[in-house]
């Protein structure tokens, strides 16, 4: 299984050095794509680009035969976390896909289309699923997001997998019934280091995980996907949200960030990249 990262496109010899394979990262909204295309040119790593507009197809495509980049290198990533951060609904989402599909496969596109994922394994994702990807193509890759359900010390599956013996396997066997032997991507992983709140109805205790369990669960899941064999799985982010300190959206980070904006030093759930790359023990 490959491991990628979630951003970190400014910095492709250090995500190299670090032992990722790829990195995921958004297409912009207008503009010609060229340069934003350009750094993986003579990269180790592959790049996932997430398309939220299929109407940026044309230019993407125009963009990696301009600069010479291998289409095997990359992935188009159709849509995410609908339908709430990509607003479209059942119909749409299963439309943009197909025709991105389409337009690729007509062009002889050689990397790999994906359909983009919701935002978690919960009860409400696995409708969208049910609904949706039984339209797709029987080779169409599809996504699929985990963060977690309640606490994240607990490590709670979604219900219903909450309550089965093997809770976080169970959550992965109900998305196989419904893509049965589509290829399979975790596109966003993570586990942040912000203040949460135990008990909070009775007045509340703060926690925050340590940097050295989110090692450790990070080579616990990418053992637990590779096992199943999941293409590649995107760690969620490549360095902390200056715009948003000390919330759990900010400090989602591999890295931390300087005050000056700058690239922090390494956190400790950064070496589980480079570990499980390096070491066969890890696996």
């Amino acid at each position: 299984m490959l491991t990628y990262c979630n951003f970190g496109q400014a910095y492709l010899p250090e995500a190299a050095a670090l032992g990722l394979d790829g990195i995921r990262l958004d297409v912009p909204a207008d503009g010609a794509l060229d340069e934003f295309v350009r750094p993986f040119v003579g990269s180790p790593l592959c790049a996932d680009f997430l398309l939220h507009d299929p109407g940026r197809l044309a230019a993407l495509l125009e963009a990696i035969t301009n600069v010479g980049l291998p289409e095997e290198q990359t992935s188009i990533e159709v849509y995410n976390e609908p339908p709430h951060k990509d607003q479209v609904d059942e119909d749409q989402y299963i439309d943009g896909v197909l025709d991105v599909w389409e337009d690729c496969q007509r062009r002889g596109y050689r990397g790999r289309v994906i359909a983009g994922a919701c935002m978690n394994l919960s009860s409400e994702s696995m409708r969208w699923y049910r609904r949706t990807v039984p339209e797709f193509p029987a080779d169409l890759t599809v996504a699929f997001h985990e963060y977690p359900y309640g606490l994240q010390a607990d490590d709670l599956a979604w219900p219903p997998s909450t309550w089965a013996d093997d809770p976080h396997q169970d959550a992965l066997n109900r998305l196989r019934a419904i893509t049965r032997d589509r290829p399979l991507v975790c596109s966003e992983l993570g586990r942040h280091r912000a203040i949460e709140i135990r008990g909070a109805a009775r007045g509340g205790v703060e926690e925050r995980v340590q940097d050295l369990w989110i090692y450790w669960f990070y080579l616990d899941r990418l053992r637990l996907y590779a096992a199943n064999d999941i293409v590649f799985t995107a760690l969620y982010q490549w360095q902390d949200d200056p715009d948003q300190p000390n919330t759990s959206e900010g400090l989602y980070g591999l890295h931390a960030v300087n005050a000056d904006r700058s690239l922090g030093p390494a956190k400790k759930q950064a070496e589980a990249i480079a570990d499980w790359s390096r070491f066969p023990f890890s696996r």
